[in-house]
């Protein structure tokens, strides 16, 4: 096989039957599909193997593993990529699109560059808006470099999908597999990035991103987002150790700040109570100081100022809407808040 199709499958049925078809109605003939049934509690499976009837050739290349329990996007992710044997491999989540085009567009790109990894534009939707993806802002680099540095770095989205990877680039051996189930892609995508001799771009939004406002890492309650940040504190550690053992700590420093940052994130709609005001304080807590007073590579704006102040007395979510404003809402170079 050409490429593998890796996707995570955990009660999705709104959305499986477009993302499945999207992904058998492939250009490219030679593609493998694995699917991992995280135990779904909907009719997401049966679905699946509905629309696969209408594409009969596609029926021996498609394997769905089944887990015996439910383990999480994290457990499904690392399975799916590891049950694959194509020579390149696209990871989709389930609930997402993929242009019919793809598959071909992205493995002819690493054919004819040679590279490890190739990544393309995407579409975001949320609500009834779409915003554009641009997986190499600042262009592609030596063999990529500048690609490397802004997936890294979050200069571009660090998210596991529209990007092809050579399949070794997951060597169980040297890859450090997420342990957390919330932002696992930005633990993947970074080991990849840095694993990779040469990344190529195809300057095409070919993937269609659905921010699901009401899936389980997403929802808007206090408990879920506390669990949320254990996860996602795993993950980012992970990343800070990852990136310390290749004395590229420095060279990576903000990328792992933006990361820290958007785990305490997950707290601010809750910090007027002091339980979850403490949790944000205590969460990555020498990003506090940085925050407020900034460093040498890092400068905190009067206003950045202001949202910490808020923050400290609990008034974030009283006062939510007015720090929104551009009067007070943060504009740096880099945008953190």
């Amino acid at each position: 096989m050409k490429v593998s199709f890796a996707v995570p499958v955990y009660n999705v049925e709104p959305y499986i039957e477009r993302c499945a078809r999207s992904l058998f109605g492939q250009t490219l003939d030679e593609v493998e599909y694995v699917f991992v049934d995280d135990c779904s509690l909907d009719n997401s499976i049966n679905l699946l193997l509905s629309v696969l009837e209408d594409y009969p050739e596609r029926k021996p290349f498609v394997k769905i593993i089944r887990h015996e329990r439910n383990m999480g996007i994290s457990a499904s992710r690392r399975d799916s990529y590891l049950g694959t044997t194509g020579d390149y491999v696209i990871a989709v989540d389930s609930d997402d699109m993929a242009e019919p085009t793809l598959a071909e567009k992205l493995y002819n790109k690493a054919i004819q560059t040679g590279a490890d990894m190739v990544v393309c534009d995407a579409y975001r939707y949320k609500k009834d808006c779409r915003y554009p993806i641009e997986s190499a802002p600042y262009g592609e680099g030596e063999n990529g470099s500048a690609i490397r540095d802004a997936i890294i770095n979050r200069v571009t989205t660090p998210g596991i999908w529209c990007k092809l990877f050579r399949r070794d680039l997951f060597d169980h051996d040297r890859m450090v597999w997420p342990k957390g189930n919330y932002s696992e892609d930005v633990l993947i995508s970074a080991q990849c990035a840095f694993y990779a001799k040469k990344i190529a771009y195809v300057e095409e939004p070919l993937y269609h991103y659905l921010y699901n406002e009401v899936s389980i890492c997403n929802k808007p309650d206090p408990r879920r987002r506390e669990k949320n940040v254990e996860e996602y504190k795993m993950n980012i550690s992970d990343l800070d150790h990852f990136l310390k053992e290749h004395n590229v700590e420095e060279k990576y420093w903000f990328g792992l700040f933006l990361n820290k940052f958007y785990a305490k994130k997950q707290l601010l709609p809750y910090v007027e109570q002091v339980k979850y005001r403490r949790l944000w304080f205590s969460t990555f807590p020498e990003l506090n100081h940085t925050l407020f007073w900034g460093n040498t590579l890092y400068k905190s704006s009067y206003k950045q100022k202001i949202w910490m102040a808020a923050i400290w007395l609990g008034l974030y979510p009283k006062f939510k809407h007015r720090l929104e404003t551009k009067r007070f809402c943060p504009n740096n170079r880099w945008r953190v808040w």
